[in-house]
């Protein structure tokens, strides 16, 4: 070989030792994500995920890798650890503001409510498409650090269609005496969501501070028959969204039979697998239903039976268990699982189911049961202020059964709110003579009698 060619090659492999110690050194130098000990914490399918996560944002360093793997740790609840990789996100692409927040979301999560204000701010600044919710979590952080009037100022940026940071704001000035300012709010709110419990209950403290008790009286019992409410953690749900994308629970998702209409008859094998990895409540009643789908009770008996010792009674799995017992021709155990099941709560449906199987058992009391729900129904129907509904199903309880006190109180109630005094005051008299110490038709009847 001639000097000029050996020159030549101690060139070349000089230049390629110095390319080769650049992607060396950029791999060396360039962050890792981060590893908590998750194989203790959490099912074996939820680890293997991270893993796949960890090695992909390891060896792409793309922030869409990193994004992801923020995500996963955020839903689990290693908030340190996808703090780590969602900074990492923003770092390499500050631009989407998907990356600001979710770090902002996570941030909040950690109790890091500055960091948590700073990173949904960019997010807003990049045009993020849940402006209002950044918001409101925003105002949520200034919130927890004292800082009343810039979480009221960030609270007056929020549209006026957002439920929960609308209603953030009159609380607010309710809870700073200014109640004849949060009113207006109150019944704009209130116009277009009629069955909020949390809106009546403000606008009932709004009344109190400004001296109308009537008012506020009327709204405190209308309160009582709404059963809706408002979510406030918005951070959390957000959270909640990503769930399904990971671990076991992703392996939930892609086992709907829905998803899977030609593989439905293997979707209760897959799902008796995941059991086997991490025993979960909700997937337990889905393989239960399975199986009644498919024609086999006895394996759904057998699934909600452990269900009901691992996770203890429920009126709704007592009455999921009833239907496998009467497929299977257990009609005895399915009335003592109905009996059970309306001891955690009356439902009319199951009342009936019962008093059917009370009949076809030849045992006593299926007018009782009967009785009771119309019962159910009338109280369903007060508690969602339906109260001509409530009052027709609970008369006919009356005719059924006359010696149920409860009946005849929500009678009572929903005759008064009706405006019927005269027809209220006779069951709440009569409540009284079944249950003397009912406090609260002793109340109420002496509102009633109390001149005005």
């Amino acid at each position: 070989m001639t000097k000029r060619a050996t020159t030549l090659l101690k060139i070349v492999l000089a230049i390629e030792f110095i390319g080769l110690g650049a992607v060396i050194s950029s791999r060396l130098l360039r962050p890792q994500p981060p590893w908590p000990r998750v194989a203790e914490l959490v099912d074996t399918a939820t680890a293997d995920d991270f893993v796949q996560l960890r090695e992909q944002a390891a060896s792409t360093d793309q922030p869409g890798a990193w994004l992801a793997l923020g995500q996963a740790y955020s839903v689990h609840g290693f908030f340190p650890e996808a703090d780590l990789c969602l900074g990492r996100a923003a770092a390499l692409d500050p631009g989407t503001p998907d990356h600001w927040f979710w770090w902002g979301v996570t941030l909040n999560r950690l109790g890091l409510t500055r960091g948590s204000s700073e990173k949904l701010q960019m997010a807003i600044d990049r045009e993020h498409p849940e402006t209002d919710e950044c918001r409101y979590i925003i105002a949520r952080n200034q919130l927890r650090e004292d800082r009343s009037d810039e979480a009221e100022a960030t609270l007056r940026k929020i549209g006026r269609n957002h439920l929960p940071g609308r209603y953030l704001l009159a609380y607010l000035m309710v809870h700073t005496n200014r109640a004849a300012q949060a009113l207006p709010i109150i019944e704009q709110l209130a116009d277009k969501y009629r069955d909020v419990h949390r809106l009546v209950q403000l606008r009932a403290r709004a009344w109190e501070q400004l001296g109308k008790s009537k008012e506020a009286r009327a709204d405190r019992e209308l309160a009582d028959r709404l059963p809706e409410t408002i979510g406030t953690d918005l951070a959390a749900e957000w959270l909640g969204t990503l769930v399904p994308r990971f671990g076991l629970d992703r392996q939930i998702a892609n086992a709907n039979p829905l998803g899977t209409p030609r593989g439905f008859e293997r979707v209760p094998q897959r799902l008796r697998e995941i059991l086997e990895i991490s025993y979960r409540p909700r997937v337990a009643r889905i393989l239960a239903s399975l199986d009644m789908a498919l024609g086999r009770p006895q394996a759904a008996v057998a699934v909600l039976e452990e269900l009901i010792g691992r996770n203890g009674e429920k009126s709704e799995t007592l009455e999921e268990l009833a239907r496998a017992y009467q497929a299977v021709d257990r009609p005895d155990l399915a009335l003592r699982s109905r009996q059970r099941s309306l001891l955690y709560r009356v439902d009319a449906d199951v009342c009936r189911r019962a008093a059917e199987l009370l009949q076809k058992l030849d045992k006593p009391g299926e007018a009782a049961m009967r009785s009771l729900a119309d019962y159910a129904n009338g109280l369903a129907a007060y508690r969602n202020n339906r109260l001509d509904i409530a009052v027709s199903s609970l008369q006919k309880a009356i005719e059924a059964n006359a010696d149920h006190a409860p009946t005849w109180f929500y009678l009572g109630e929903s005759l008064r709110h009706l405006d019927r005094a005269k027809e209220a005051r006779p069951a709440y008299r009569r409540c009284l003579e079944l249950r003397p110490h009912h406090g609260a038709a002793t109340d109420a009847l002496r509102r009633l009698d109390k001149p005005r």
